[in-house]
């Protein structure tokens, strides 16, 4: 018995019409009376009056047809439920592979983590450390990971984020240095610095950087271009130079370097230099494994 017979005896019997049942099936009448007949040859028993099967006229179930219909709803249902089941377990016993940048704050990360095991404490996540933002946007598009934790804004298209901390930028400097006696660091006290900075084709916030600087008459002088923060780091910690990085991002350097906030000329903070961090999917993602996740990041940003 296939479940395409079964599917076909419930259309008849709900239409009791042959006609009427294969155009709501999408079959041709002769394939739907050929597959009746062999159900009802498997069966050992007929399912439709006889007399009354014609199709331009209405048909009769048997007493047999009807009890078998109760049955095929059953079956029917109980198959359905099987593929509901069968997929939710696949899903909730399918590991999420969860990317993020090394030197994201480990709070950001934990944060995610707490959300996940609340929300769907049946899923396990695999933790995938990257060493720079951009091998994350690239994981996530080549689907190598199911979500990341990434910096904005993005370098790669095709992926939706859901922004969930912002902070400010500051200036990472080696402890011996004078700038790292202030509390803050003023943009004008910068005019002649040789800065350690992230490659144009992977900085998250370049051309910012680079207007806010021009806007305060100031021509920064890159020294070394580097691919990740934990460049940045090991450079000014050789005194090589000095470098911006999000506020809060973990610091490898230690003690040796210091992170001061960058301000304005006012002893403000300057909003275009403020990073976010976000979770972010590919944008045919099957949204139903994290969307519990995503409506909890939406309701706030720290």
């Amino acid at each position: 018995m296939e479940f395409r017979q079964l599917k076909y005896f419930i259309g008849v019997a709900e239409e009791l019409h042959f006609g009427n049942a294969a155009k709501k099936l999408f079959v041709s009448q002769s394939a739907l009376s050929q597959q009746i007949q062999l159900l009802e040859q498997e069966i050992g028993a007929e399912l439709f009056v006889k007399s009354k099967r014609n199709y331009q006229h209405k048909v009769e179930l048997t007493e047999a047809g009807t009890s078998f219909l109760n049955d095929a709803y059953k079956i029917m249902q109980l198959a359905q439920q099987s593929i509901i089941n069968a997929r939710k377990a696949y899903k909730e016993n399918t590991a999420i592979r969860l990317g993020y940048f090394n030197l994201i704050p480990m709070s950001a990360v934990m944060y995610i983590l707490r959300l996940f095991k609340e929300l769907y404490p049946d899923i396990s996540i695999n933790l995938i450390g990257m060493p720079s933002p951009k091998v994350v946007e690239e994981s996530l598009y080549n689907e190598s990971i199911d979500v990341g934790i990434v910096l904005m804004p993005l370098k790669t298209r095709n992926l939706t984020t859901h922004t969930f901390i912002c902070s400010q930028t500051c200036v990472a400097v080696h402890s011996s240095e004078a700038l790292a006696q202030h509390d803050v660091i003023p943009i004008h006290f910068l005019e002649h610095e040789q800065w350690i900075d992230l490659a144009k084709s992977i900085h998250p916030i370049y051309e910012k950087v680079e207007s806010v600087f021009r806007n305060n008459g100031i021509k920064r002088t890159i020294a070394q271009e580097v691919s990740s923060f934990e460049w940045v780091f090991a450079l000014v910690e050789q005194k090589m130079g000095i470098g911006l990085v999000p506020d809060g991002i973990l610091n490898p350097a230690g003690q040796q370097v210091v992170c001061r906030p960058l301000v304005d000329n006012n002893s403000l903070p300057i909003p275009e230099l403020e990073v976010c961090i976000a979770l972010a999917h590919r944008n045919n993602y099957e949204i139903s494994r994290i969307e519990m996740v995503i409506e909890e990041l939406n309701k706030r940003i720290w």
